[in-house]
């Protein structure tokens, strides 16, 4: 496993962690916070697998306006995410470019 996916994978898990049961989703597009915790955990899995196409999907949760910036914004830590947005943004990158 790359540094680049582990990275990943802590990133999930935080934002996992500021998923609770109590975690206000009225602006994604899930109706309770345990939908996005278990998608959260799909993601995770296939990161540890190996599976780095899920970066893919992952970039579209992580752009502005996207799932887990609103999701970010509801429950008062988009400060954090924000610095995690951009981390995201350059391991992406990355990755791609090892891809070409």
């Amino acid at each position: 496993m790359t540094k680049e996916t582990t990275r990943l994978i802590e990133m999930l898990k935080l934002i996992k962690s500021r998923t609770g049961k109590d975690a206000d989703t009225s602006w994604s597009s899930y109706d309770e916070p345990q939908e996005i915790r278990d998608e959260l955990d799909g993601y995770i899995a296939q990161l540890t697998e190996g599976n780095e196409s899920v970066v893919d999907t992952l970039n579209i949760l992580f752009a502005p306006t996207s799932t887990f910036q609103e999701l970010s914004i509801a429950n008062n830590w988009s400060d954090e995410y924000l610095a995690m947005a951009e981390e995201f943004d350059k391991i992406y990158e990355k990755l791609k470019k090892k891809k070409q």
